[in-house]
């Protein structure tokens, strides 16, 4: 996977906090000034979080697959097994198997601020990449915007979770995709050799392409803020300026 976590000061191999004692009650001022320095929260708000992430986890020092399969369970949130783990580790910067006070907090913290910047881009090509082989397939993006509809729709509906779409659902997405796809391969056309023409596509490509299909983004961004909010209890920060597109609005979008 990509890297999509720089904190400021912070790079491989440098000295890191070990951040969130979880025994202690209340965050240190230097674990305090790390975060505040590298996320939107303030201190108050990262003080919340770090409560939460105590309580999600029981105390321990890390959050792993089972407590997020729990957490989208408890939650009645609709997911599937590819797509969780693509969540899980798009968090999981180090690919360790768990997502420490540190990560949990700089991942919620790209999910809140407004707007769209590289790191936002990262984290969303994360969510498409299925197979975590740093490409994306037709298949991951069909099956990425599927699991995104379905948990979407189900907490806002406060319906039966994991009802199938219907067949013209589906032509739909399948459709949507494909002309993405067409449209990176032309963009690509003088490069032949592009693993674009293979069918898969690069965090490059994907970065060009979603200039020309914003709905990628903008489904994964509403998915993350959605999801988010009641799992891991974000908090409401000024920075939350995100115009969602409802699910109603994706279906006009990929629909023929």
């Amino acid at each position: 996977k990509l890297q999509f976590l720089y904190l400021i000061g912070v790079r491989a191999g440098s000295l890191r906090l070990a951040m969130g004692n979880t025994g202690a009650k209340t965050l240190s001022k230097t674990e305090l000034a790390m975060l505040q320095s590298s996320t939107v929260f303030t201190k108050e708000q990262l003080q919340e979080l770090f409560e939460h992430f105590k309580e999600i986890t029981h105390g321990a020092e890390h959050i792993n697959m089972a407590t997020l399969k729990d957490g989208f369970a408890k939650h009645h949130i609709t997911y599937d097994d590819k797509f969780i783990e693509s969540l899980f580790y798009a968090f999981d910067t180090e690919q360790k198997g768990k997502i420490n006070l540190q990560q949990f907090c700089s991942g919620l913290s790209i999910v809140a601020k407004a707007g769209v910047d590289d790191d936002k881009v990262q984290l969303l090509f994360s969510l498409y990449d299925q197979e975590g082989r740093d490409a994306i397939s037709r298949t991951d993006m069909v099956n990425a915007f599927h699991s995104m509809r379905r948990a979407m729709d189900g907490m806002r509906l406060d319906k039966h979770r994991g009802e199938p779409e219907s067949p013209e659902d589906l032509k739909g997405i399948v459709a949507y995709v494909n002309d993405v796809f067409q449209k990176c391969c032309e963009i690509r056309k003088d490069d032949p050799n592009d693993a674009i023409h293979k069918g898969f596509m690069s965090y490059k490509d994907f970065k060009t392409c979603v200039k020309y299909h914003p709905l990628i983004l903008d489904v994964g961004q509403t998915f993350l803020a959605d999801t988010c909010k009641p799992l891991f209890n974000t908090p409401d920060v000024s920075a939350l300026t995100l115009e969602k597109r409802r699910s109603s609005s994706f279906r006009r979008s990929y629909h023929r």
